[in-house]
């Protein structure tokens, strides 16, 4: 009897034993101070007398490995570049559309002077060769005369009379010097008349060569407007493009521990704080849970991580944003919703002054996890909270939340829990998944090509018209 009542304590107090150091060791220890688990150790190495015993190496309890991921561990950052790049492209054609529509009134209201340049310059012209028309038929109305009087073509009737009454020699060299003087001063006129026809025939020409110049800088104009549409159009078709694989995307990751850290986030702020609440109606936070919900998503968004899944990490990590200040080494008024300094041994964690502050820290680090190209604080979208963390965490090497466990807490199945928190919060998410597009239309794309045609042949007719 007395045996068997020391088997059944003996048991009591293994089995005590077992549920109590899973318990100690579910506290988070973030940005690269994970302590060693005792329960997830190999067997200790042989020892030899008179050298320390060497502790066997940490190797941490990941729990069963959870459904794979379809898309690579790289995916959800991709994304987020390529999304990025087509929303800069489409800002930059609707600027390129903007500036060369902008241009084009502008150009037309100087096509307008620059015609009426013209045609003053063609009916100066038209001026000119009249008078030189003119002049042309007086001239041979004189040679006519000449020929049929056989006398000087004089137009001054006294300087007929003088040739004709002529008595001396004087008089003779009188009216030699003044039909000379005449003569001179029909060539002179002459000269004027044609100088002045082909001064008019100049300006013309250059007045026409400046509104042909215009109206290749309007025809070039209208060019840039018909090419920022079809790059505007090519833009959008990107963002509709990628908008379809983001669907894709996030029903895949929202399903698994495996899928990336970073990319878009699935939830919108109502999402999370119905999910907040429903595990605790009265959190403890220095802001409301709605500013928390939308804190997150802002830094998630402005780093490329998932906001929506690092807030369900807060809400493992802080007891549904309950965290006691009695029993607890963080506590609500640190501003600390991830564990961050909390290790083991440690007295206290990080106490961050705001809540952006806090929830930067946290996504900060699960980019230096899981984001390969960050090796400076400038590679951050804001100014980092814990610029050290670059020494403790080898950046880009986590890059999916089921390898968090070990790195980012010690607790068994770190990234599944975080994941066992998500996965109804998706559930219970507004908008249900859209249908999933499994292969591009040819009707659509068909339908697209045919738009930037239309598009194409329509300014071609404008430009045409207007030329």
């Amino acid at each position: 009897m007395g045996s068997a009542r020391r088997v059944w304590v003996g048991a009591l107090v293994a089995l005590t034993a077992l549920s109590v150091v899973p318990a100690a060791s579910e506290r988070a220890v973030a940005t690269g101070f994970a302590a060693p688990n005792p329960s997830a150790t190999t067997a200790p190495a042989p020892t030899v007398p008179g050298v320390p015993p060497v502790p066997p190496p940490y190797v941490p309890d990941l729990g069963p490995p959870p459904p794979p991921c379809p898309y690579d561990q790289d995916s959800g950052r991709q994304l987020v570049l390529d999304q990025r790049a087509a929303a800069m492209s489409v800002l930059q054609a609707h600027a390129e559309l903007a500036a060369a529509e902008e241009r084009l009134p502008a150009l037309f209201v100087t096509r307008r002077r620059l015609a009426v340049r013209v045609d003053v310059a063609r009916r100066g012209h038209d001026l000119a060769a009249r008078a030189d028309n003119r002049h042309e038929r007086r001239m041979q109305r004189a040679a006519i005369d000449v020929y049929v009087e056989a006398t000087p073509a004089i137009e001054s009737v006294e300087s007929i009379g003088a040739l004709v009454d002529a008595d001396s020699v004087i008089d003779l060299s009188r009216a030699e010097e003044l039909r000379n003087a005449q003569q001179e001063a029909v060539a002179t006129r002459t000269a004027s008349v044609k100088r002045d026809v082909d001064d008019a025939d100049v300006h013309v020409r250059a007045t026409e060569r400046a509104l042909d110049r215009h109206d290749d800088a309007i025809r070039a104009a209208h060019r840039a407007v018909v090419d920022a549409r079809v790059q505007l159009a090519a833009a959008e078709v990107r963002v509709q493009e990628l908008e379809a694989e983001e669907t894709r995307w996030l029903i895949a990751a929202a399903r698994t521990a495996a899928s990336p850290i970073m990319g878009p986030s699935a939830l919108d702020a109502d999402d999370l704080v119905r999910k907040a609440l429903a595990s605790n109606s009265k959190p403890a936070l220095t802001v409301s849970i709605h500013e928390l919900a939308r804190l997150f998503l802002e830094e998630g968004e402005a780093e490329g991580v998932r906001g929506d899944v690092a807030f369900a990490q807060s809400i493992l990590e802080t007891g549904a944003f309950s965290n006691p200040s009695c029993c607890s080494i963080v506590v609500w008024t640190d501003n600390n919703f991830a564990g961050i300094g909390a290790c083991d041994s440690c007295e206290h964690g990080r106490v961050f002054r705001t809540a952006r502050e806090g929830v930067r820290a946290q996504i900060q680090a699960l980019r230096t996890y899981a984001d390969p190209t960050v090796d400076s604080p400038d590679d951050y979208a804001s100014p980092m909270v814990l610029p050290k963390q670059l020494q403790w965490i080898r950046a880009g090497k986590t890059k999916v939340w089921y390898e968090l466990t070990g790195k980012w807490a010690t607790g068994a199945g770190y990234g599944l829990h975080i994941f066992d928190v998500y996965r109804p919060m998706y559930a219970m998410r507004t908008a249900p998944d859209p249908a999933p597009v499994v292969a591009p239309d040819p009707t659509i794309e068909s339908a697209r090509a045919a738009r930037l045609l239309a598009i194409l042949r329509f300014s071609m007719i404008r430009s045409r018209l207007s030329g």
